[in-house]
């Protein structure tokens, strides 16, 4: 009974080879690195995308500003001071003083809208040559991948048929055992009891158990959750 079951094992041994180098394969493991590059990629295209409408409308409205002062400039250089007071003179000459240094601000802030403006832009274009970089090393590592498992698929196929042609012939109870211990990731379910000890974890066991699992063939490790057989 125990033989048929540890034959069992060993075959979906084999098949937890095969899927465990699937999973660790290396192209694998960059196709999905160059897919979360990607999607990060993206949420930084559409923060960059948003700072720069911001600042495109924060220009407008600096322009605008901008507008008004220089036609304020204006009124006040076309302004006639024939006839006008000393102090009427100057208090012309301090408004105009005070537009003209709010338009020297202006221009330090347009200046420096248009380096921020550039810099994004610049920025843009690196990512966007890092995201198409990432897409052609994405199809290059999935096609690998893809070649692999199309490769490896029919052995897994064939080996699951196996199995379940197996399966037909076992006990069901240690089927049962065996499948749930499998279902949570437990992996040889079947180990042989060495000495006093688990097979699986080599915790020792008490000399009740021992006998329990001459007596009855097999038990649960209350440890690794093994099943612990006499060999």
């Amino acid at each position: 009974m125990i033989d048929k079951i540890l034959e069992y094992q060993k075959l979906d041994g084999n098949k937890v080879k095969i899927e465990k180098a699937l999973s660790e394969n290396e192209n694998k493991k960059q196709a999905t690195l160059m897919v979360k590059f990607v999607k990060e990629a993206q949420s930084k295209a559409l923060k960059m995308d948003e700072e720069a409408a911001k600042l495109k409308k924060e220009f407008e409205k600096l322009s605008q500003v901008e507008q008004k002062g220089l036609q304020m400039v204006e009124k006040y250089v076309n302004q006639k001071t024939e006839g006008a007071d000393l102090e009427g003179l100057e208090e012309t000459l301090s408004r105009m003083q005070k537009v003209l240094k709010q338009l020297s601000d202006l221009e330090d802030l347009l200046r420096k809208n248009k380096a921020q403006t550039e810099e994004i832009i610049k920025a843009f274009d690196t990512l966007k040559n890092k995201l198409r970089a990432a897409k052609i090393k994405h199809k290059e590592n999935k096609d690998l991948y893809e070649a692999e498992l199309a490769k490896k698929g029919p052995e897994i196929k064939a080996t699951t048929k196996s199995l379940e042609e197996m399966e037909k012939t076992l006990d069901k109870e240690l089927l049962a055992k065996y499948k749930a211990a499998r279902k949570v990731g437990i992996y040889p379910v079947f180990v042989p009891l060495e000495g006093n000890s688990c097979g699986g974890c080599r915790i020792s066991m008490a000399s009740a158990k021992v006998d329990e699992i001459k007596r009855n063939g097999h038990i649960e490790c209350y440890n690794c959750k093994r099943m612990i057989y006499n060999k």
